[in-house]
């Protein structure tokens, strides 16, 4: 899967001349939707880039350790850095694999939450003012408006 990322560098590139098209920026829709699939894909060619310089520095560590001829302190360091290489690696691939996986439709809409007290009298005000505080707290942590 993350072999068909090679890519990436003429999709932005043609994504990228689309956005300099005066006539996509008439029509702010269209603009909108290409500029979210550019920064998409920008962020998704970021992880890439990175994953195959590990890839590479990986490779550079093992291709010195099947050398030999070098001093066992440098050698130690460098199975060392393999092993940090390779957990970089399998967190980089995880990251890529969420950004492809495919995005809900309603990511993006507005939610609209109502809370109401029930029959219950005071203790049921009182509930669902800390069940609204809760909402808004944690709205607010996560930058939403409330």
């Amino acid at each position: 899967m993350i072999d068909k990322l090679t890519d990436l560098d003429e999709k932005i590139s043609h994504l990228e001349g689309r956005l300099s098209d005066p006539s996509l920026i008439n029509d702010q829709k269209a603009y909108q939707k290409v500029a979210q699939e550019h920064a998409h894909l920008t962020s998704l060619q970021l992880l890439y880039d990175e994953l195959n310089g590990v890839v590479a520095s990986i490779t550079e560590n093992r291709e010195l350790l099947q050398d030999g001829d070098e001093d066992p302190e440098l050698l130690e360091l460098a199975r060392e850095e393999i092993e940090e290489l390779l957990e970089q690696e399998k967190k980089l691939e995880q990251e890529i694999m969420l950004l492809l996986l495919p995005k809900d439709p309603n990511d993006e809409r507005n939610t609209f939450l109502e809370i109401r007290a029930g029959t219950g009298g005071d203790e049921a005000a009182l509930f669902v003012a800390d069940l609204f505080r809760m909402y808004s707290r944690y709205a607010e942590s996560m930058g939403w408006k409330v």
